[in-house]
């Protein structure tokens, strides 16, 4: 079972998990099927066609080819760190099977994680809608070969850089910085009757809940319903991190790949959607929303505050803070999955990227009025003690800091800021 945390582990410490090197003997049998399948006349997509439209198309020997069509788009830089990360992610959406790539270039990938280079790397990381984020996929692999002066065998390039594990390692940069968010908001929130809270969900937030605990207010019969009783938003915001998470834990654990090579019964290659993943996208939309909620939930707290402490200076506070929920509104519209790309062929994508550094946009306007509350008043609780709460098993600051250097180069050049 791969995890989130082992994945980072494997980053920061350089070292692979075993199930890498376990899954090899499956890697060269199922890349042995494929040669067989190739060699008995199989028409494979991607191994002796061309891809998208072109798919009617055979050639025999075109990797390079394949490689270099995809290098276009609005490049920037990313640090070969998160790069590896990617590895990490693909290399366990590999070791599930199914992909047919060389033991060879699974090798390259497995090396980049421990050896790779952590020197910035130029491609166009975030211009995918989500079809198995092949741009920024091939990018990525440039950049792997290049490190290991590698070449790609037959077959390896969608192999390599087409299915989900891009925007999944985006997607763990996105819920990290969720997490930072939800206990810098968690921690303005009044205390919380103990006999309010609804059963928990996880562990996590179980931990969250005894630190939420405390007295009532008990100088109004009838607080607002932003003051009253915090536990509907504390489970919320719980229901959206872990969302994202259930929804990551899911990828790194199942087969993202097309072709799919199957060996059960009659070796066969099947023509289907690993690759997509609507889960994920809905719960990083769904933690989008709850965001904004917990934007305006951090407007009336400041609202009430200094309502309560009346003086000039105090007007235009929250004002401000309704200002950053007002630009925050701007970014809440519909997302679309559905166009007609190569030819038709591609008409729908799960936009599991973009939906991610929406995610971490939001999370940087909710941070800007926490930093504006923190000047203001004192919060109820220290925000460390939340995020340790929320921290994952194995999961360490280290990670976090480095995480939120990655969102912040990710979202530079996902709005069109960042150095090329």
């Amino acid at each position: 079972m791969n995890e989130i945390s082992a994945l980072l582990r494997a980053v920061v410490n350089r070292e692979e998990p075993s199930s890498w090197l376990g899954s090899l003997d499956n890697i060269r049998q199922e890349r042995s099927t494929m040669m067989n399948l190739l060699e008995s006349g199989e028409v494979v997509y991607g191994f002796s066609t061309r891809l998208g439209q072109f798919d009617h198309s055979p050639v025999a020997d075109f990797e390079a080819e394949l490689l270099k069509d995809h290098l276009v788009g609005n490049r920037f830089n990313l640090p070969g760190s998160f790069l590896r990360l990617v590895a990490a992610v693909k290399l366990a959406q590999l070791s599930c099977g199914g992909s047919a790539i060389s033991p060879e270039l699974y090798n390259v990938i497995r090396g980049f994680v421990v050896r790779g280079d952590d020197r910035p790397a130029s491609g166009a990381w975030v211009d995918s809608y989500g079809a198995a984020d092949v741009v920024p996929g091939a990018w990525w692999l440039r950049t792997v070969l290049q490190d290991a002066q590698a070449d790609l065998q037959r077959g390896d390039f969608i192999a390599a850089a087409s299915g989900s594990f891009f925007s999944t390692a985006v997607a763990i940069v996105a819920v990290s910085e969720l997490d930072v968010f939800l206990a810098s908001y968690m921690s303005f929130m009044p205390p919380v009757d103990h006999r309010l809270w609804r059963e928990s969900r996880s562990s996590r937030e179980s931990r969250v809940q005894r630190l939420m605990e405390g007295g009532s207010d008990r100088r109004h019969t009838q607080l607002p319903i932003s003051a009253r009783d915090c536990s509907p938003f504390v489970s919320a915001a719980m229901a959206a991190s872990d969302g994202v998470l259930t929804g990551i834990h899911r990828r790194i654990n199942e087969v993202s790949a097309n072709p799919l090579i199957s060996t059960r019964d009659v070796p066969s290659v099947l023509s289907q959607n690993s690759f997509l993943d609507f889960e994920l996208s809905a719960a990083l939309v769904k933690a989008r929303e709850f965001v904004f909620v917990a934007l305006q939930h951090l407007q009336r707290i400041a609202e009430r505050s200094f309502a309560e402490d009346a003086k000039p200076a105090n007007v235009q506070r929250p004002k401000v803070v309704q200002a950053v929920v007002e630009r925050a509104h701007l970014l809440m519209g519909t997302i679309s999955y559905s166009s007609a790309q190569s030819g038709g062929v591609e008409d729908m994508y799960d936009m599991s990227l973009s939906a991610s550094m929406h995610l971490i946009l939001l999370t940087r306007l909710g941070n800007r009025i926490v930093a504006l509350l923190n000047q203001w008043q004192p919060p109820f609780r220290q925000t460390n003690d939340l995020l340790n709460a929320l921290a994952l098993d194995g999961e360490s600051s280290v990670d976090a800091e480095l995480l939120h250097t990655w969102s912040e180069q990710l979202l530079a050049g996902w709005i069109g800021l960042a150095d090329t």
